[in-house]
């Protein structure tokens, strides 16, 4: 067993143990990932948008995508808002060669290169499970 110092927690063998009373005091885990850039496609709301808050809380470079502009500039606004950070948009429907190949374009100007990319698209059609 080893003992962190710097967090106080324990960690074993198969990973960290980590009590939850610390998230209840405002604990905050280091992922080591700040300064890289991220693209989060599908970021206008849900897991998306969440995925995007985290990472730029954790001091990554965003870039968000979603297919609907006007929700994505709401979106960013709220990001930019609640982490005190830069978030740049493009909307585009990644279902769509031609709008993923403008996607590709604007990436290319935007940053030199991308260190995570988070899908968070929705895809499944609902029906009954007979369907």
């Amino acid at each position: 067993m080893r003992h962190c110092a710097t967090s106080r927690w324990r960690a074993t063998g198969s990973g960290p143990v980590m009590p939850a009373f610390l998230f209840l005091k405002g604990f905050k885990m280091d992922l080591g990932i700040k300064g890289e850039t991220a693209l989060v496609v599908g970021a206008s709301e849900g897991i998306g948008y969440e995925s995007a808050k985290g990472l730029l809380e954790e001091g990554v470079n965003v870039l968000i995508c979603s297919r609907n502009a006007e929700k994505l500039k709401s979106a960013a606004a709220q990001l930019e808002k609640s982490t005190g950070r830069n978030v740049r948009w493009y909307a585009a429907d990644v279902t769509k060669a031609e709008e993923v190949a403008g996607l590709k374009t604007w990436i290319a100007k935007e940053a030199p290169s991308l260190d995570i990319l988070v899908s968070a698209v929705g895809g499944s059609q609902r029906a009954l499970f007979e369907e």
